[in-house]
């Protein structure tokens, strides 16, 4: 819905942009892995951007790098670009134990 109301939006706002805003949808609650909510969510918008850390609070941790999964497979299948979004490489220079995304 949010997808939808956002692209409304920009066409009604800008409708003869010869180049239009890209829309990125975060995926960060598990939700989106209901029915075909993820399939319907990549092909509404231009990519997506996986937030490990807000899924390791809204799902169990052992499911993030599942759920990370399949939501890359599904972007590669409809040919959107999509961001994973991790503060693994910081932390690791400067904590000796892994963040809740790790």
């Amino acid at each position: 819905e949010d997808i939808v109301e956002i692209t409304r939006l920009i066409f009604e706002h800008n409708p003869s942009a010869t180049i239009r805003p890209h829309v990125m949808a975060k995926i960060e609650k598990p939700s989106c892995f209901y029915g075909n909510s993820l399939h319907e969510i990549v092909k509404l918008c231009d990519g997506i951007m996986v937030a490990r850390g807000d899924l390791g609070v809204e799902c169990a941790p052992e499911d993030v790098p599942i759920l990370q999964k399949q939501i890359i497979d599904e972007c590669r299948e409809q040919g959107k670009p999509v961001v994973v979004a991790t503060q693994m490489l910081e932390s690791m220079i400067e904590s000796p134990t892994p963040t809740r995304a790790e």
